[in-house]
């Protein structure tokens, strides 16, 4: 538990708190709330798993994703989780496991206990993991994703002939973006 708490920076207790949170679902057996859990994170995409573990390691982070304007390019229900996560570090100073339990039940992310459950309990290593990079990579994603989808729907209006010199303009731009940050992801990964 002692090394748990020096790899995770949590406290023994949280750690025991969340062992035994686990060790009750695992010991109840399978009951409908844990396979629905299950499925719902299952669901869940991993580059949202992977922002929200490095900003839970590094919550001073989340403050980037605003200062930046990074929450442009971020699902509103990511967005906002975040901006929890944010406010309460502000107010706090620092934020608990039971602030992050706390943040992703008023967010409706059912999946997050079972999720910090499987990355720290059972000792999933991230030591060595340069948080800011991961951070960046993040969010380099999520604008390439947002990017994507512009390009397709403005290659659906060209196609369309729906306002196509506009569309083509902008398909044009949107393409010199997307070709501008692909460098940054092979830096980044």
């Amino acid at each position: 538990m002692k090394e748990l708490s020096i790899r995770s920076g949590l406290s023994t207790k949280e750690l025991s708190g969340l062992l035994a949170n686990y060790n009750r679902s695992v010991s109840q057996g399978p009951q409908t709330v844990n396979v629905k859990r299950t499925t719902s994170m299952g669901k869940i995409d991993p580059l949202h798993k992977n922002l929200i573990k490095v900003l839970f390691l590094m919550p001073q982070l989340s403050e980037r994703v605003f200062d930046e304007e990074w929450d442009a390019y971020l699902p509103e229900d990511i967005r906002n989780f975040i901006y929890k996560a944010k406010n309460l570090l502000g107010q706090r100073g620092s934020l608990t496991v039971s602030d992050w339990l706390y943040i992703a039940k008023e967010s409706g992310f059912d999946w997050f206990e079972s999720f910090l459950t499987k990355e720290f309990i059972n000792k999933k290593d991230n030591d060595g993991m340069n948080l800011e990079r991961e951070f960046s990579g993040c969010m380099v994603r999520f604008k390439m994703l947002q990017l994507e989808r512009k390009r397709m729907d403005n290659l659906r209006k060209i196609k369309e002939g729906e306002n196509s010199e506009n569309a083509l303009r902008e398909y044009k731009a949107i393409v010199q973006e997307i070709n501008r940050l692909k460098p940054m992801l092979g830096v980044l990964e």
